[in-house]
């Protein structure tokens, strides 16, 4: 319908168009003295060439317009319902920020149903679509090759399936959004790549389907032979893409995990880290503590619990404190004093809790994304969290009891 409304809008334009210059072409040759048997000879046969011109553009645009129509009828082929699921062919989707576009679906129509039952007369058949007809001939020829497509097309939703995971969490775990940007990078490398071979995979087979219905389909047959045997091998290469894809979230997963484990072995506030430690939000933080009880073996709920117990209290001394601070003015040189101290407790409560709940998360995520690949790397990192942790804890723990002992009163004088 589309297509029809260009060439009928081309050929008014082009008619009106005609017949606006051939007036301003006789006005002009008129106002330079020519003859009038001339001015319309010369005018007329500059129309007929212009007209020619914009003939030939009105054919492509009706040639493209019939290719259009035709393209519309036939689509990528879908697997009959009894044995494999319904395929669609996706649209060129590139996946943005937040996830993959997804692709139209095409309501599959299966083979079987154009085989009338032994109780349906003839008379009740409905003839089949392109789309119909191209599947039952892909899977009569080239079975191995419709195979392979289905598989293919599969692989796309999976690896739509995955971005949309992916975008889902970096909703939910901010905190974790430079490795999960990696790890959607990667993904969408993996589909763009299987997504261009199928877009590539279906223009072959429509080209053939077109002169098969147009030419000589022997002809045409013989000719696509040697081009299905080599698309099927080159769709079982893309496909095995997946080794690599697993081998690229691998090595990210490991970075991102040494790193929170080198933040287990030091107390100290990293450069990149200063000024960027923000605690987690209720949610979030319920949610990694639900996680953490159903693990088995280990005490990080008690040392998350004590965390927080005792950044209550060092909370409420900053407070007391400040107060008596404005209510004793000539102690307040001693109590700055006491202050760094329940300050210092303070940022190694956070930092504590930070390094943990951060360890908790990066072992939480992979569980959500499905990435059994790094489970290696995953089981050494949750073997060192769950263990290896207690000295973050307790050094917390020091440094409020130090707040809490800040106490050093001056010698009196003699």
């Amino acid at each position: 319908m589309f297509a029809d409304i260009i060439l009928i809008a081309y050929l008014l334009g082009l008619l009106a168009g005609l017949i606006y210059l051939g007036q301003r072409l006789l006005r002009l040759l008129g106002s330079i003295g020519m003859p009038p048997e001339k001015r319309i000879l010369l005018a007329a046969s500059l129309m007929a060439l212009l007209a020619f011109i914009g003939a030939l553009y009105g054919f492509r645009i009706n040639a493209w317009r019939e290719t259009r129509s035709t393209a519309e009828t036939v689509t990528a082929p879908t697997a009959p319902p009894a044995r494999t699921p319904a395929g669609t062919q996706p649209d060129p989707a590139v996946p943005t920020n937040s996830s993959p576009t997804q692709t139209t679906e095409v309501s599959p129509s299966a083979a079987n149903t154009a085989q009338s039952s032994p109780t349906t007369p003839p008379t009740a058949q409905k003839p089949l679509s392109e789309q119909e007809q191209l599947h039952i001939f892909e899977e009569s020829y080239f079975p191995e090759l419709h195979t392979q497509r289905l598989h293919l097309y599969q692989d796309i939703k999976n690896l739509e399936a995955q971005a949309n995971r992916i975008s889902t969490l970096a909703r939910e775990a901010p905190k974790q959004r430079a490795l999960l940007r990696e790890l959607y990078d990667s993904t969408l490398t993996s589909y763009r790549l299987l997504q261009a071979h199928y877009q590539a995979t279906n223009r072959q087979l429509l080209e053939f389907w077109i002169h098969y219905r147009t030419g000589d389909p022997d002809y045409a047959t013989t000719r696509f032979e040697p081009v299905a045997d080599r698309l099927v091998g080159l769709t079982r290469e893309i496909r095995a893409d997946w080794k690599n894809r697993q081998d690229r979230e691998t090595a990210i997963l490991r970075k991102y995990l040494d790193r929170t484990t080198r933040l287990f072995q030091s107390h100290r506030i990293p450069a990149y880290l200063a000024g960027k430690i923000t605690s987690y939000s209720p949610r979030n933080r319920q949610r990694l503590l639900e996680w953490v009880s159903q693990q088995a073996n280990n005490d990080m709920d008690e040392r998350l619990q004590t965390l927080q117990q005792q950044r209550r209290e060092i909370l409420k001394g900053i407070d007391q404190l400040r107060k008596y601070m404005q209510q004793l003015p000539v102690l307040k040189p001693r109590l700055e004093q006491t202050l760094v101290q329940w300050n210092t407790a303070l940022e190694a409560n956070h930092y504590a809790e930070y390094r943990l709940l951060n360890g908790v998360e990066l072992a939480w995520l992979p569980e959500q994304l499905q990435l059994e690949h790094g489970k290696p790397v995953l089981d050494r990192f949750r073997r060192t969290l769950f263990t290896e942790t207690g000295s973050i804890s307790h050094y917390a723990g020091q440094m409020f009891e130090k707040a809490r002992e800040a106490y050093h009163p001056e010698k009196p004088d003699s």
